[in-house]
């Protein structure tokens, strides 16, 4: 080996091991979430984040400013997964009614698998003005496709009509929650909407 030469210049790199990044905002969001399911609202604070992803205190609020801001952001993911899967299913069902009963059976079902329970377990936090102005947004994004159903099929003033529709599916989601059978409180809620509805004539 010439001198003055290291090992690296002969093309042979020494292991560096990568920076360890922080775990940013998923990891204390997924905590949070895990605590909210198993333990309720309450038992969800910054410290007890913190321990769960090995952050500090201080680390948390570097992302959050409070366990309520913590919550929202679960809550705002939780919408969203929600709005996705929904879509997911209304896209591969033809335009009008199939969309619309495709709506109201894959909301009902994915109740009956659990994804209703953290919205349950959100329903006492005291959020912010601003914080609930944001969830009616999001939840609009759920509920699009129904009245994009509802518009189709020329249903006269679809928005008051989708806003009655949506009462229906959250007595149905109510009943679901407690037990019910999901299959069957859709074609209850279907049957319900489709001799309500003066345009939809299915044979």
């Amino acid at each position: 080996m010439s001198a003055g030469r290291k090992p690296d210049d002969y093309g042979h790199r020494t292991s560096r091991k990568p920076p360890r990044r922080p775990p940013g905002r998923a990891a204390p969001r997924a905590a949070a979430r895990n605590d909210l399911l198993n333990g309720g609202a309450a038992g969800v604070t910054l410290a007890r984040v913190g321990s769960a992803t090995g952050l500090a205190r201080s680390s948390v609020y570097d992302y959050f400013g409070s366990s309520g801001d913590l919550l929202a952001e679960v809550a705002a993911l939780a919408f969203g997964e929600w709005a996705a899967d929904v879509r997911a299913a209304v896209v591969d069902a033809d335009p009008g009614w199939p969309q619309l009963q495709t709506y109201v059976s894959r909301t009902l079902m994915m109740v009956s698998e659990g994804r209703h329970d953290i919205a349950a377990a959100l329903d006492k936090v005291d959020f912010t003005a601003a914080q609930r102005e944001r969830f009616r947004d999001l939840h609009l994004d759920i509920t699009e496709p129904m009245l994009r159903s509802l518009v189709y099929l020329d249903v006269p003033s679809p928005e008051a009509h989708a806003a009655l529709i949506q009462g229906m599916v959250d007595g149905a989601t109510r009943q679901v929650g407690h037990g019910a059978d999901a299959a069957q409180l859709s074609a209850i809620t279907c049957e319900l909407i489709i001799n309500g509805l003066p345009t939809v004539h299915v044979p």
